[in-house]
């Protein structure tokens, strides 16, 4: 009996790809719309580089499994949100649609299994007004410490309506500087590292969950040194440290170190994911 899950990818049906063609064209106004959120929040860039992560880990994962006939029925539902929200002129409603056509359509056509097609459900990032929704966050409580402590220097303090305020220097403060993007950047992250390897499920979702929390540690660390920053009358390099640089670095470090891991364990998964073939 042939074991499906362990079936070459070049003896996949060859409606395959016509499939996954005729989806991204359904879905295209969603994506269309999710590149440009893309490319003009800076705090959504994150959620790009995890949903690239996966597309390439998708690309060179191998395995099979049985189809799944629920599949039908996701994928509808995905391009009907999309189709609908766009047709209403508000598109942007519609992106929850993209990881649940694109889930659905995985377990379709078997592949790629299901925990690396739930990948996709990092490439939308929360709606911002959501995150604003939240109860204050690190930037607001950092924040008033840096308030504080610039007082207790003879310093003048104070949020505004532009910001926070440190000696005549101002900083814009978002919402995602609360960390939230950053945190969910790492659980894509953790996830990502169990599911190229072959984790389950459940042993991916562990590992995301065991890495979000370090998000908002080092989201504080990097409002500390933006605030440090701004007291020097340097704003502007204290914003792009916020908007560029923050997950930039800390996503490099990572994949860097889980490289490192895996080469000194002499794994070959992770050079597969990565495109390198033993």
């Amino acid at each position: 009996m042939t074991d499906l899950a362990a079936r070459p990818a070049g003896r996949a049906n060859a409606r395959e790809p016509l499939l996954w063609g005729a989806l991204a064209v359904a879905l295209s106004p969603a994506l269309l719309d999710l590149l440009q959120h893309w490319t003009g929040e800076p705090w959504a860039r994150p959620f790009l580089l995890v949903a690239a992560l996966g597309l390439l880990a998708a690309w060179r994962d191998e395995r099979h499994t049985p189809p799944r006939p629920l599949g039908y029925l996701l994928v509808a539902a995905g391009v009907a949100l999309v189709l609908i929200a766009a047709g209403g002129g508000m598109t942007r409603l519609g992106r929850p649609g993209l990881p649940l056509a694109i889930v659905g359509m995985a377990l379709v056509v078997g592949r790629p299994v299901l925990p690396i097609a739930l990948l996709s459900c990092w490439a939308v990032p929360p709606p911002k007004a959501l995150l604003a929704a939240l109860p204050p966050g690190l930037e607001t409580a950092l924040g008033w410490a840096a308030i504080g402590v610039t007082r207790a220097f003879e310093g003048t303090a104070s949020f505004g309506k532009e910001g926070l305020v440190l000696d005549g220097a101002t900083l814009r403060l978002d919402a995602p500087d609360g960390g939230v993007p950053l945190a969910l950047m790492l659980a894509g992250l953790g996830w990502w590292s169990r599911a190229r390897l072959g984790g389950t499920v459940r042993d991916s979702l562990r590992a995301a969950l065991r890495l979000a929390p370090w998000g908002l540690a080092a989201q504080a660390l990097v409002l500390c040194l933006a605030f440090a920053m701004l007291a020097a009358g340097a704003a502007g390099g204290a914003r792009a440290l916020l908007d560029h640089a923050a997950w930039a670095v800390l996503a490099f470090a990572l994949l860097a170190g889980a490289k490192q891991v895996a080469r000194s364990a002499g794994s070959p998964s992770f050079r597969s994911a990565l495109g390198t073939r033993q």
